[in-house]
């Protein structure tokens, strides 16, 4: 951390030329007024990390990708100080959530805005399915309705719900943590 502050610093005193220095106090002034917001913080991660990727974007004349993979680096390093030995999947899930990529977001809102509560109730059936545990009678009766479900149910899940059912069906994440970020996606 004291390194990170060093390279800011020496960035900001040796090289940066005046639009990076305007960059960096509207930076500056945007982490004050959220550091007097509710709570200490005023939002979360990811509404931080977008908002200074579009500020940033707006003030220098970036190319948005650019200023994207800079802030994921950044978060990814904030994920990591908070939680050292966290799994890579989970760690992308969260990543994924919180600096999300506009295209897949665009393509993920495009008919799979699935209500909370019927969300979660696909995705647990779909789960106990493929792990073997849903009974009988219930696949009989999903099935009568839509032979293919499983493939259909798939294919209307958002992509975060489908890496996350991935990571826990393959063993890199386990159930607790599975549900759990389950959870803070439905409620998104």
């Amino acid at each position: 951390m004291e390194q990170e502050l060093f390279d800011v610093l020496d960035f900001i005193l040796n090289r940066a030329d005046e639009r990076s220095l305007q960059a960096v106090e509207e930076a500056l002034k945007r982490r004050n007024a959220q550091m007097k917001g509710p709570g200490g913080l005023g939002m979360g991660v990811g509404k931080m990390a977008q908002n200074m990727a579009q500020d940033l974007q707006q003030q220098l004349s970036i190319p948005m990708d650019g200023i994207r993979q800079n802030i994921r680096d950044f978060v990814v390093k904030m994920i990591k100080q908070q939680v050292p030995d966290i799994p890579p999947a989970q760690l992308d899930i969260l990543l994924n959530e919180w600096v999300p990529d506009p295209n897949q977001q665009r393509a993920s809102k495009s008919g799979k805005g699935l209500p909370p509560d019927v969300l979660y109730t696909m995705v647990k059936q779909f789960v106990l399915f493929s792990l073997q545990k849903m009974s009988a009678q219930e696949e009989r009766n999903i099935r009568k309705e839509m032979p293919n479900w499983p493939e259909l149910y798939w294919a209307k899940f958002p992509q975060a719900v489908q890496k996350l059912i991935s990571a826990f069906l393959k063993g890199s994440i386990d159930e607790g943590a599975f549900w759990q970020a389950f959870e803070q996606l439905n409620r998104g």
